[in-house]
């Protein structure tokens, strides 16, 4: 697969397989967009397609001056931006050189310019729908962990952004959420704190953005947020009663609750490692540094181990009294003579359930070692086969709330109290 790039103005024409349509696109390249660490993207079109196209071309031997990234870890991670842009819809199509070590990626485009080159009497509407926008991909289940400027693209007719760029993306749980806040306002130079004017009109914007967000959320979903609401509550009070009071609801709200609390410890160690592996991977930290990094890591992975064998060894507790109830619903099932409602007297409930509450965070954290094992112990051919059938087999997912709609983008651009970001801006360099 020759570049785009050294075909120095002439159009180059592609084959690639199109994973909607089942079928051979001929793609012809024109122009370059942009470029990035580890590749550029050009526009693209097809007969096939009305509209225009995205073709974003990855060399995985590919090294930056701030970070470089081993070819099996660029690998990993452009595989895992395919599937995130199946998963939102945006994937058009995929090209793997394996001989060539380079990759090709077809997606649609999105009209729009970078909120880094919005006119300064826009910047605020821009960074509210950027932000929106970011909300709208932690929905979808999806942590960006790249949020800068250059990376969202604001529509000035429908007064919209959306997301660009899920080379670095991972799959979303609070903490990475957390992340991908705290770098959003990093690279706009501001911070929710009481300590500053533009703090206190962040914290301002923050409470605007959520309180409106939650309005539409339970306007939009009202019987499902009902029922959740009334679910927590269940779980709540009955942890808080005694079990002389609501019996085995109290027995298994505590032990859900009990049980949650490793996981969530879990992915806040998730958060630190990947933050001190990207620290171990910067070249332009002192030898010094990266080691101390590295050293983090592998303390992170060891408390990992330990979070691993407290719920192995809280499963193995609950896994004998299961299997006791099972072989007694046996003997009475194995019995003619006992009605069907003597069987469902016998089945084991609360072990079954009290099985499956440890159960669901155990396969949690074994997740994390599958990732640990892509990161540092599968083949690329293992690797490549793995995602190419996740791939092929993922559908576009509805996010769990709806899409958030700006309502209140008139009112924000009228309220002089409420700015949302200050305006000082950082250079293109440093962005990229």
């Amino acid at each position: 697969m020759q570049p785009p790039s050294a075909c120095k103005g002439l159009q180059a024409q592609y084959k690639v397989y199109d994973v909607n349509k089942k079928k051979l696109l001929i793609l012809r390249v024109n122009k370059q967009l942009g470029a990035g660490s580890f590749g550029k993207a050009f526009l693209a079109d097809s007969l096939d397609y009305r509209e225009p196209l995205v073709c974003k071309t990855i060399d995985l031997q590919a090294k930056n001056n701030y970070v470089q990234y081993s070819t099996h870890q660029l690998l990993r991670f452009t595989y895992r931006e395919i599937q995130y842009l199946q998963q939102l819809g945006l994937l058009i199509g995929y090209q793997h050189d394996k001989e060539n070590k380079k990759m090709l990626i077809v997606m649609k485009l999105h009209p729009g310019i970078a909120e880094y080159h919005v006119a300064p009497k826009l910047r605020r509407l821009a960074e509210y729908a950027s932000f929106s926008a970011l909300r709208k991909l932690h929905r979808q289940g999806i942590a960006h962990m790249d949020p800068h400027e250059c990376n969202f693209l604001y529509n000035q007719d429908t007064e919209q952004a959306v997301v660009i760029d899920f080379g670095l993306a991972q799959d979303s749980h609070f903490f990475r959420e957390l992340r991908d806040f705290y770098v959003f306002l990093k690279t706009r130079k501001t911070s929710p704190t009481l300590l500053s004017a533009a703090g206190r009109d962040t914290l301002w914007y923050f409470i605007d953005f959520y309180c409106n967000e939650l309005k539409e959320h339970v306007l939009a979903n009202r019987l499902e947020t009902a029922k959740t609401l009334f679910c927590y509550a269940c779980v709540i009070i009955a942890a808080l009663c005694g079990a002389s009071t609501l019996g085995i609801a109290s027995i298994l709200a505590q032990a859900f609750l009990k049980a949650m609390i490793l996981p969530a410890l879990s992915e806040l160690l998730e958060a630190v490692q990947e933050h001190y592996e990207l620290r171990a991977f910067n070249q332009r930290q002192t030898a010094a540094v990266r080691y101390f990094s590295y050293m983090v890591v592998s303390i992170m992975m060891i408390l990992q181990g330990l979070i691993l064998a407290l719920q192995t060894m809280a499963l193995m507790q609950q896994i004998p009294s299961f299997f006791s109830g099972i072989t007694q619903l046996g003997e009475v099932c194995a019995n003619h003579r006992v009605f069907w409602q003597s069987c469902i007297q016998a089945f084991p409930l609360e072990e079954t359930l009290l099985t499956i509450i440890q159960l669901k965070p155990w396969v949690h954290t074994c997740q994390y070692w599958i990732n640990n094992a892509e990161k540092y112990l599968l083949t690329d051919n293992i690797m490549t086969t793995y995602y190419q059938h996740k791939i092929a087999a993922t559908v576009k997912q509805p996010s769990y709330l709806p899409h958030f709609k700006q309502t209140t983008t008139n009112h924000l651009s009228t309220r002089k109290a409420a700015k949302p970001f200050t305006e000082n801006r950082l250079s293109p360099q440093r962005l990229r």
